[in-house]
């Protein structure tokens, strides 16, 4: 087991690009410095705005809830304007004292959003997980590939009818000759370490 110090926190929203007027999705995730979820931890979310005005959340208010053990969330619905809103959150609970920074996009136009359905937290001893992604496009564009990009470390158990390949010390599962609303799906096995944070994407599309 790899112990962290002072446990681990991550924050992720349900898409990193929104339009105008978009609730943004956050949710955090608590682990304690053997890897276990933290339920009843105190959270306090600071998001801040381009205009820099800040929004606090927090569980003590109501504002940010525990959905899961571990798992919390909360909803920003402040998004009329363009530009970087950023997240900074903490969280103090049993053998957890941690704190991130994040952020995401409000655009007006961008081209395609990338809906991922993929779990914040995994057990790796229980096996792969399940992850499915939707593709909506704003171009005109009849068909477009698009490219997932995992851990190297990561052990794909399933592709969805992907290609697989690595490239810059990342594997990516390639999807060719998708369209609008196309949803795609994949398998995959972290490798036996816990706690443990890994980054999935960016991933990208070619059109």
């Amino acid at each position: 087991i790899q112990e962290f110090s002072w446990g681990v926190l991550a924050i992720n929203t349900n898409k990193s690009i929104y339009h105008p007027g978009e609730e943004a999705k956050i949710i955090m995730v608590v682990l304690d410095t053997s890897g276990h979820l933290v339920s009843g931890a105190d959270v306090v979310l600071n998001i801040t705005n381009p205009n820099n005005v800040v929004t606090v959340y927090s569980t003590n208010e109501g504002t940010i809830i525990e959905t899961q053990q571990g798992i919390y969330e909360a909803i920003y619905s402040d998004t009329s304007l363009e530009g970087s809103y950023s997240m900074l959150v903490r969280a103090i609970g049993n053998n957890v004292d941690n704190s991130m920074l994040s952020y995401f996009i409000v655009k007006d136009y961008y081209e395609f959003d990338i809906l991922r359905n993929t779990p914040v937290t995994t057990d790796p001893w229980k096996g792969a997980f399940a992850s499915s992604i939707k593709l909506i496009s704003y171009t005109d564009t009849a068909a477009f590939d698009f490219s997932e990009v995992l851990p190297i470390n990561f052990t794909i158990t399933d592709t969805g009818g992907a290609t697989e390949s690595i490239t810059s010390n990342k594997k990516l599962l390639t999807w060719n000759s998708l369209n609008n609303n196309s949803i795609v799906s994949y398998s995959a096995q972290p490798p036996l370490a816990t706690p443990e944070l890994y980054e999935i994407g960016q991933s990208y599309v070619n059109y």
